[in-house]
């Protein structure tokens, strides 16, 4: 029982020492993406904020001036999926 004991404590010690935290595991993952070889020439701009609280959380290049584009669109979509409904269809008239 003692050895269990000792095995779950150092088990969890080690595990925790190794843990990180929620910004730093944002940092890792943003640089990675910015050693990729297809962001060798790109602007990369993150900015994470708590959706509770609205802190941030993390950010990288937070003041450059980026193109929303793809972003603003799932924005849109995600909108008109709520306001329309799901059966919603468009109707194109020609003439």
């Amino acid at each position: 029982m003692k050895k269990r004991r000792w095995l779950v404590s150092l088990l969890l010690i080690t595990t925790h020492s190794y843990a990180q935290t929620l910004p730093q595991q944002l940092q890792a993952a943003f640089g990675k993406l910015q050693q990729d070889s297809q962001c060798r020439y790109a602007s990369v701009s993150l900015t994470v904020l708590d959706a509770k609280t609205g802190e941030q959380v993390f950010a990288a290049n937070p003041n450059m001036g980026l193109a929303s584009a793809s972003t603003l669109k799932v924005i849109t979509s995600v909108t008109a999926f709520n306001l329309l409904g799901k059966d919603f269809q468009y109707k194109t008239q020609f003439g």
